[in-house]
């Protein structure tokens, strides 16, 4: 893996001006060019470029100098925003593969023509760099097998939750990768929507409308609001810890795009949030996943993270219980995660790191088993009545009944462990005393 390994050394240049300001000991260092191409120089990608200017200082602290050299992009003579020095922009993928560089970092997102591409360069033995979590969990697993083939690191990081970077800490600790329950809320595009409604009242679409508005939601927002991207996240961050290679497919996510104001005033009734979540659960080599909004008790984590903010909880015998939350990816943060990705690669000498313990196991997949939040409108007084002989003989220990100015009256319930066949066949059952039944599994302590 010469490319990863071999050394130069470099004028200082700007990050040199930049210690030598400072009187540092790194005034009288010399620094080691790391020389990247960039697949895709769009909002990403010029955050990376801007990045290495920018945070130069602090890589020079670490020894190194980054030098993007070569960009990836689709029309190399539209017209961008300031770009370092020295960025030859290419149209043809043939020409910069075949060019000498020391590490990709990939932010051209999708599938196609990333994977080719990331392969080939893995194959000639550079190191990548990655944010593109559908490309992670359509074709990681292969990836991975490449790069361990050919002793290179692929990292990962800045694919889930690129603002709180732990994945790479837990997959090189074996006895912290071991979790047994991961539950998150992954897709900040989803939970400022929720948020929104939570607390102004608003109907779904006034606050995706508002998600766009502010620019924390895409023009076409179908992979946030429909649950995919957080599948793509749950396949990528299972697969890192090393704990299951799962299909994308087998997921199947519920959206949030059903939601109403009601939802969320039923869930404060009885203590708790709507909140969009994944989670996956261990047992006995079974595995236990779903991707959907869900009911969080009020003293869980995840019902504090709020707005565009994403939070993690990891749980097993070995670490106990581990919280983490901050903001959802940007440009600017994502770029951040990539860079330090680039300098764990080159501070480690250019080994492979993350998940090298060989590819995950591919587990049984289980239904879902889990409290389950209920409710529903009863025509009337009489029907509410109905409703609650039935919830409580599925074993419901908590039901309310709201009384609604239409004379209407809404019946909530948490009803014990149910697999979601089971929690099927009561909506079944309750629908002939009622209408509009929703059912939420619940996240607790």
């Amino acid at each position: 893996m010469a490319n990863a390994t071999a050394d130069r050394i470099v004028p200082q240049d700007d990050a040199e001006s930049a210690c030598a300001r400072r009187g540092s000991l790194a005034e009288r260092r010399v620094l080691r060019e790391i020389r990247i191409a960039l697949l895709g120089v769009g909002n990403v990608g010029q955050a990376v470029a801007r990045g290495c200017i920018e945070w130069a200082t602090a890589f020079a602290e670490r020894g190194f100098v980054l030098r993007p050299i070569l960009g990836l992009v689709r029309d190399p003579q539209r017209a961008r925003g300031e770009l370092p020095t020295g960025l030859h922009l290419v149209g043809e993928s043939q020409k910069l593969v075949a060019e000498r560089v020391d590490v990709v970092v990939e932010a051209l997102g999708g599938v196609e023509p990333a994977f080719e591409l990331v392969r080939a360069y893995l194959q000639r033995g550079v190191p990548v760099v990655t944010a593109n979590k559908t490309l992670l969990a359509e074709h990681g697993a292969v990836l991975r097998q490449v790069a361990q083939q050919q002793h290179v690191p692929l990292r990962v990081e800045a694919s889930v939750v690129a603002g709180v970077p732990f994945v790479g800490t837990h997959a090189a600790r074996p006895l912290a990768a071991r979790v047994e329950r991961v539950t998150g809320i992954v897709n900040g595009t989803s939970n400022f929507i929720l948020t929104t409604m939570q607390r102004d009242g608003a109907s779904f679409e006034a606050a995706l409308a508002r998600a766009q508005q502010l620019g924390y939601a895409e023009p076409d927002p179908a992979k946030d609001v429909r649950g995919m991207d957080a599948a793509e996240k749950l396949v990528v961050l299972l697969r890192e810890l090393g704990r299951a290679e799962v299909p994308l497919a087998a997921l199947m996510p519920v959206g949030i795009d059903t939601l109403g104001p009601e939802d969320f005033a039923d869930a404060a009734a009885l203590g708790g949030r709507i909140k969009p979540v994944i989670s996956a659960e261990f047992t006995e080599g079974t595995l236990r996943a779903y991707v959907g909004p869900a009911f969080v008790t009020g003293s869980h984590p995840l019902a504090r993270v709020e707005g565009a903010e994403n939070g993690i909880v990891l749980a097993g015998r070995a670490i106990g219980r581990l919280f983490y939350a901050g903001p959802g990816a940007g440009p600017e943060i994502t770029a951040a995660t990539l860079l330090d990705d680039v300098i764990e690669v080159f501070a480690n000498g250019g080994a492979a790191s993350e998940a090298a313990g060989g590819a995950a196991p591919v587990p049984r997949l289980a239904a879902l088993q889990a409290r389950y939040f209920v409710t529903c409108v009863a025509v009337n007084a009489v029907s509410a009545l109905d409703v609650a002989v039935r919830v409580q003989g599925a074993g419901a220990t908590y039901v309310r009944q709201i009384p609604m100015a239409s004379g209407r009256v809404r019946v909530v319930a948490l009803v014990p462990a149910k697999s979601q066949s089971e929690v099927e066949a009561l909506s079944v059952r309750l629908s002939t005393d009622s209408v509009g039944v929703r059912t939420y599994p619940v996240v607790e302590e």
